[in-house]
């Protein structure tokens, strides 16, 4: 159980939409939310309880979600156009690889 006085931190850092929209966009960009949250110095414990607090929260958050999982199968999609035909592994791989780099 997180201390009084982070938790006490971390409702003064969600007052701030900017905070709460920035966790969002990273989510949306494909940033796990642990990873977002060690970023940003903020318990994983509280963040998660917290994007579940309001219907309006979760929802958002779940957008977020969704954005992230759209990118992530047009990106399997291009990977796949790319090595249409093939049945090499080492060919999926290295494009693969290529489009984590762009």
């Amino acid at each position: 159980m997180p201390r009084i006085k982070t938790i006490k931190a971390f409702e003064e850092w969600v007052r701030d939409e900017a905070n709460v929209e920035a966790l969002l966009e990273m989510i949306a960009s494909g940033k796990k939310l642990q990873s977002a949250c060690l970023e940003l110095k903020r318990p994983y414990t509280l963040v998660y309880p917290y994007l579940h607090s309001s219907p309006g929260l979760q929802k958002r958050y779940e957008a977020a979600l969704s954005a992230r999982a759209d990118a992530l199968m047009h990106e399997t999609l291009e990977i796949a156009d790319s090595v249409r035909g093939t049945d090499e592994a080492a060919e999926v791989s290295a494009a693969e690889k290529e489009m984590q780099e762009k």
